[in-house]
């Protein structure tokens, strides 16, 4: 056993500051003569020397002389809080941990009321391993210091680093018992959301806003429904919010649903494009996935209009019969199929501007039934190996054509503007 420390006596002198000078113009001979004579007779600094403890009656000794220190110390600074911490992680250095909670718990006798002292006395039964111990001395401070929010998070943080999901919903639960202000409210919805509790944050964002009933807050509230597709509850907020601020001086910063989100119609319309497109992309890579067909069926049926659920219909079984023929090396049948599939989208012209491209069409829902029905037929040549024909597909491709276009200028000028346009062969419109 070896511990470094310091004792008395007067080894490791500093060494004497250099003479002065004598070249510099406002000191004379005698003044130079003096100053050696003052240094020479000066006493040398008294530092202690470094020590080797070896043995127990050695470390003994020190701690001794070291607790007596520290008592003395913050018997002179009784008040002083970092006096007490640095004694407290002298023991724990010391590996004494029962010492050291004993120098906190002295004192929080005389600063009980100090957030920063309850801080480092968690800090240290944390880092010790004492989860107990800490969850101790969280709820002693929460319930002396509730205002404080600086306890309440660290106290929620160490049961989610515990992997104490229900402790810490626990402690959440105390915090909002106080009232706090918005953040607290947001950590508490954050909470629940990292876990996938989408109903328990509903639930909390309806105490929120009835705790503080402020057009931020229903905004907030608002937005949180319509990032998931509830349209109806989102305008449920807003008519809430407007009813309950009519007579607020900020009422005027709630903004009307359709003028934040747009119409019901335009909503449900963005939704219901949103969700087609993902089962259209789920069915093109992989036609025989009836899950998504029935899936893709089901949304057009919650819409509606018949003739899109029948073509839906058609399309899932068109696919299943395609694949049958192909079984069947009834090649010349699944390009009958093809062509009778291909005779809905006809008419269809697709025209660029810049580096964007856009469709025009009667109905604008073929250009992508199309273009997917190319590009299926075209793998399914190319899988026939010698007795697939590309060409067959490639006719039918788009045919490009390159226009001008007129476009006022700024100074009244007409300036005609390149552009290039596509269209199906077969057209009689190309001219």
């Amino acid at each position: 056993m070896a511990l470094t420390t310091r004792g008395g006596g007067g080894a490791d002198q500093a060494q004497p500051p250099p003479a002065p000078d004598a070249s510099l113009g406002f000191l004379t001979k005698r003044d130079t003569e003096i100053l050696r004579e003052a240094r020479e007779r000066q006493e040398p600094e008294i530092r202690p020397p470094k020590q080797k403890i070896t043995d127990v009656h050695e470390l003994a000794d020190y701690r001794l002389r070291e607790r007596k220190r520290f008592e003395d110390l913050i018997r002179r600074v009784r008040w002083n809080v970092s006096a007490w911490v640095k004694y407290a992680k002298w023991e724990e250095g010391q590996k004494d941990f029962a010492r050291a909670r004993s120098v906190f718990e002295r004192a929080l006798d005389v600063a009980h009321r100090d957030h920063t002292l309850w801080l480092k006395y968690a800090e240290f039964e944390m880092r010790n391993r004492y989860v107990n111990h800490a969850r101790n001395v969280w709820d002693r401070a929460v319930s002396l210091l509730p205002r404080i929010d600086q306890l309440w998070y660290k106290y929620i943080h160490m049961e989610e680093l515990l992997g104490a999901i229900a402790n810490a919903r626990q402690v959440f639960e105390r915090w909002m018992s106080w009232r706090p202000d918005t953040a607290g409210w947001n950590s508490y919805i954050k909470f629940e959301l990292r876990y996938g509790e989408v109903e328990r944050a509903r639930a909390i964002y309806e105490r929120f806003v009835a705790e503080h009933p402020r057009p931020d807050t229903f905004i907030r509230f608002a937005k949180f429904e319509m990032k998931r597709g509830e349209v109806e509850r989102a305008r449920h907020v807003y008519e809430r919010a407007g009813d309950l601020l009519v007579d607020d001086e900020d009422a005027e910063e709630v903004p009307g649903f359709e003028k934040q989100f747009g119409d019901r119609e335009g909503i449900e319309d963005a939704i219901v494009g949103k969700r087609r497109f993902q089962y259209e992309d789920e069915v093109r890579k992989n036609p025989l996935n009836y899950d998504s067909w029935f899936d893709y069926i089901r949304l057009e049926e919650s819409v509606g209009n018949k003739d899109k659920i029948r073509d839906v219909y058609e399309r899932a079984i068109a696919n299943e019969y395609l694949q049958f023929e192909i079984d069947e090396a009834e090649f010349d049948r699944a390009r009958e199929l093809y062509e009778r599939l291909l005779d809905r989208t006809k008419h269809l012209k697709l025209s660029l501007k810049g580096d964007s491209d856009y469709f025009r069409t009667n109905a604008a829902e073929l250009k992508e039934e199309r273009a997917m029905l190319l590009e299926e037929w075209l793998k399914k040549e190319l899988s026939f190996g010698d007795l697939g024909d590309v060409t067959l597909v490639q006719k039918k491709a788009p045919r490009k054509v390159k226009r001008k276009r007129p476009l006022p200028s700024d100074d009244g000028s007409i300036l005609r503007m390149p552009f290039t346009q596509f269209f199906i062969l077969g057209e009689n419109n190309l001219r």
